[in-house]
This record gives C-alpha cells, sequence and structure tokens, in this order.
C-alpha cells in the first residue's frame, strides 16, 4: 500500500512521541507498585503499542516484510534490554521477567503483523478465484 508523504511523517512523529513516552515513563523514578496491580501487564501492554506504531510507521515507508519483522525484532529487543539495564540509574529495579513482558508485548504485535499479512493473501486470493469463476 502507497501512503502519501504527510502520512509517513504522521506515523513517524507518532513514533517517535511514543518512543520518547516510553523512554521518559519507564526513568522517571516512581514509588512502589500497589500490590493489586503487575508492572509486567504494564510492559507487555506498553511494549505491544510500542512495537505497533514502530510497524506502522516502517509500513508507512514501504518497508516490506520480512525486513520489517527482522527491524522490529531486533531495535525493540535491544531497546528492551537497554532500558532495563538503565531504569537502575535513576532508582528503578532491573528485572528479567520485566524484559520479558516486554518481548510477548512486541512478540504479539509482530505476530498480529504476520497475521494480517497471511488474511489479506487469504482473502487477495479468494477474490481473484472468484473472479475467475465469473
Amino acid at each position: 500500500m502507497k501512503y502519501p508523504g504527510n502520512i509517513q511523517r504522521i506515523f513517524l512523529i507518532l513514533c517517535i512521541a511514543a518512543w520518547c513516552g516510553a523512554l521518559a515513563a519507564t526513568h522517571i523514578p516512581m514509588p512502589s507498585m500497589p500490590h493489586s496491580t503487575s508492572d509486567k501487564t504494564f510492559h507487555l501492554v506498553g511494549y505491544f503499542f510500542l512495537t505497533g506504531i514502530f510497524l506502522l510507521t516502517l509500513r508507512a515507508y514501504r518497508i516490506k516484510h520480512p525486513r520489517r519483522w527482522i527491524i522490529v525484532i531486533c531495535v525493540i529487543l535491544a531497546y528492551g534490554a537497554a532500558d532495563e539495564l538503565t531504569q537502575p540509574l535513576v532508582g528503578r529495579g532491573c528485572e528479567l521477567k520485566d524484559f520479558f513482558a516486554d518481548a510477548i508485548g512486541m512478540a504479539t504485535a509482530v505476530g498480529l503483523d504476520i497475521l494480517h499479512l497471511c488474511w489479506s493473501k487469504w482473502r487477495n486470493k479468494q477474490k481473484t478465484s472468484a473472479a475467475k469463476h465469473t
């Protein structure tokens, strides 16, 4: 799909804003979480959305699969590791479980992108097949 240049810029601005917001949110010293809330859920959901906007931005710039997925997986995992390793600098904890939650959020978003591709190809095949039979 071809996107007009202004849509590409909008996705890029949203992506940069999301990454800056994530960096700020994970590096602000915070009091301990309430006992009823697991921060793993925040990690999973946050990285799902961070990955999603990154995927949409790369798609807007016509980065094709599987290159798009490879870029996203490498960048998100590297960022997740750096994010966890630098949090102790501001008095927050560094946990391997947080990194795993980040990776699960990323994998879910990439998995949905892959499913969308498969569904689109199947749908196009069905339309082509139906057109040949009419």
